[in-house]
């Protein structure tokens, strides 16, 4: 595994930088402040009801960190399948009997189009292949980063600014058949694809629709200490339409669910010792 950089010192987010680490881009996205959620044009009758309750806005502090350009492909998940044969399809019955894929585990699966995102795998098998990222990190990384899934507040917050630039999404209108390879026209400002449409993109935490009042919204990275039945999912997918999906869209899976419309990208954030 070797990493293509500028320099061999570590990189931090601040620098602005793109990190190449086994063929994968990493956008760099600075630290900084936000208001996520969003009520909308909701009147203020509507504002403690559970629609809005689960995007409450609120304040969030975010470090710096390294996001996947695009959503993982096919080519990338069959690196980390070859390396990793219990999470091959041939293991399916084991998987599923230890709770950790559906049936559905890589449904149609082909590496015919290497380019596209995988779609039909689980948070465990996310999980999974963040730990194998991790594990064959370049030296100058190795021990002082991890690889993992992003929590929602490292989502939104990406997502916020990546689409201060304009950018092409695959949604339903666009009458798309399944998760569609990157293409340069539906690049946001970041230099980040996708985070809106495609595939439907697993987080870190637990789903907990009034986290965002209570003050649980993005602590993942503290040990859970909040936890819950699913799992997050943010973006939506190529068959949703534009107008129900917005940055602040929030959804949730059970973390052992495969399905078409469902993908994962990666971050890389400081190694917390």
């Amino acid at each position: 595994v070797e990493a293509v950089t500028e320099k061999k010192s570590v990189i931090s987010p601040e620098d602005g930088k793109t990190v190449r680490i086994s063929g994968v881009n990493f956008k760099s996205i600075p630290s900084g402040t936000y208001t996520a959620g969003n009520f909308g044009n909701a009147d203020d009758s509507a504002l403690l009801t559970d629609r809005y309750l689960v995007n409450f806005p609120h304040i969030e502090q975010v470090d710096g960190f390294y996001m996947m350009s695009s959503e993982v492909t096919v080519g990338e998940y069959e690196s980390f399948l070859k390396d990793n044969p219990g999470w091959q399809k041939d293991s399916l019955e084991e998987l599923k009997s230890k709770g950790f894929v559906t049936g559905d585990y890589l449904f149609n699966y082909s590496t015919d189009d290497k380019s596209i995102p995988v779609s039909y795998v689980s948070w465990y098998a996310a999980q999974a292949f963040c730990r194998w990222m991790t594990d064959n990190l370049p030296e100058n990384y190795r021990g002082k980063y991890e690889v993992k899934l992003p929590s929602e507040a490292q989502w939104e917050y990406a997502a916020e600014l990546n689409s201060r630039t304009a950018a092409k999404k695959v949604f339903k209108a666009g009458n798309p058949d399944g998760p569609q390879a990157v293409r340069f026209d539906r690049q946001g400002a970041l230099g980040l694809y996708d985070l809106l449409g495609n595939v439907w993109e697993w987080n870190s935490n637990y789903y907990l629709p009034a986290d965002t009042v209570f003050g649980c919204f993005g602590f993942p990275d503290k040990n859970n200490i909040y936890t819950g039945n699913e799992r997050a999912v943010r973006g939506g997918s190529w068959a949703n339409n534009p107008d129900e999906i917005s940055v602040t869209t929030r959804g949730s899976q059970n973390p052992s669910w495969c399905t078409p419309f469902l993908g994962f990208r990666a971050v890389m954030v400081k190694k917390v010792h």
